[in-house]
């Protein structure tokens, strides 16, 4: 129930300011190339000076497929973006369930509050049960369809302001496996496929399916139309724990438009943060592989808002046409967060659709 009134609430604060929204990665743009200047060095980026944390890979680290086994494969949210759609805009998003026994997609509609006018309330529509049918699809078969039935708004929460609905589709465990798989969502005459990065679908407490496969990037749905529109991910959320010590908690987001970019959230309730401390890193490792390095970009704080600071970092690019499963490890000083994740996440252009 926590869960769930956290999406909702930021839905909501989302949806209010919907014209700024990151909208949905729709359209396919022409990809740079692949190799780019100067080969990039190995060793770690001194982002913090001199400083690098005992705790974080090294140049000559790498991981074994004992570790990828071990390791945590939960992720907490794949974000789309902003969708529109037949009656307003809204957003979608791709998790698994509360009760961890498959996967769940939302779509949240936003309408007016308590404050609107009438004629703003009588204007605003909404789906109706029947108006949406939804499927995953790979290739042109369908693999899983709702367990709950035909999709319908559960709930509206909000008030003064905006109220959201939330429109929850429950689906099985997909395979094990690193296939292109869509969310097929026709919403009347409209049809949406929602891209799930490869490897993210299955149950993350089996262990099958986790051996490299010779393969690049993801493929059009075979049964897309001219008319139908393909959505890929923004960014894929993940809970990394806490500092208890200091009363830090950690997440990350990591994006893949071209070249992956990490951004780690550090939050404490209260906190005017420095820029300088605490400081953080970020490494990407893979079987037989060796430590992925990235730049830091940029540092943002939001003390009045939400009490948290953002570091962000840019990844070298990894032309590799290969899907397997690697560790992520974040470290805030001294201490080390790792999980384990899909090269959808990583590898150049493995988010992206190249024009047909």
């Amino acid at each position: 129930m926590l869960r769930r009134m956290k999406i909702m609430a930021l839905a909501v604060a989302s949806l209010i300011t919907i014209g700024v929204l990151t909208p949905s990665h729709e359209t396919s743009q022409n990809a740079p190339a692949k190799e780019s200047g100067d080969p990039l060095p190995k060793a770690p980026v001194r982002n913090w000076g001199d400083w690098w944390p005992e705790t974080q890979f090294g140049e000559d680290d790498s991981v074994t497929t004992d570790q990828i086994r071990a390791g945590d494969r939960t992720f907490e949210r794949v974000v789309y973006g902003a969708i529109s759609t037949p009656w307003n805009g809204c957003l979608a998003n791709f998790s698994h369930s509360e009760a961890g026994d498959g996967l769940r997609f939302d779509l949240l509609w936003s309408r007016p509050g308590d404050f609107a006018s009438k004629e703003e309330k009588d204007a605003f529509k909404s789906p109706k049960q029947g108006d949406i049918r939804a499927a995953i699809v790979r290739g042109d078969k369908v693999i899983a369809e709702p367990t709950n039935g035909e999709p319908a708004i559960s709930a509206w929460a909000g008030g003064s302001l905006g109220m959201t609905g939330d429109m929850m589709i429950f689906f099985d465990w997909l395979p094990a496996d690193f296939e292109d798989y869509w969310i097929r969502v026709d919403m009347l005459k409209e049809r949406h496929w929602f891209l799930i990065p490869y490897g993210l679908g299955s149950n993350p407490k089996e262990n099958a399916g986790l051996e490299l496969v010779e393969r690049g990037g993801p493929e059009q749905p075979q049964a897309a139309q001219k008319a139908d529109r393909l959505h890929l991910w923004n960014s894929v959320g993940y809970e990394l724990g806490w500092v208890k010590e200091e009363g830090w908690h950690v997440s990350a987001s990591v994006s893949n438009p071209f070249d992956t970019e990490i951004r780690i959230h550090v939050y404490e309730d209260g906190a005017r943060w420095e820029l300088s401390y605490p400081r953080t890193s970020a490494v990407y490792n893979w079987p037989a592989g060796y430590s992925r390095f990235c730049s830091w970009t940029s540092i943002s704080r939001a003390d009045s808002i939400d009490y948290s600071r953002t570091d962000t970092f840019k990844f070298w690019r990894t032309p590799f046409d290969t899907r397997n499963w690697g560790l992520l490890r974040v470290t805030v000083e001294d201490h080390a967060f790792d999980k384990v994740v899909p090269s959808s996440l990583f590898n150049y252009t493995h988010n992206w659709l190249e024009k047909k």
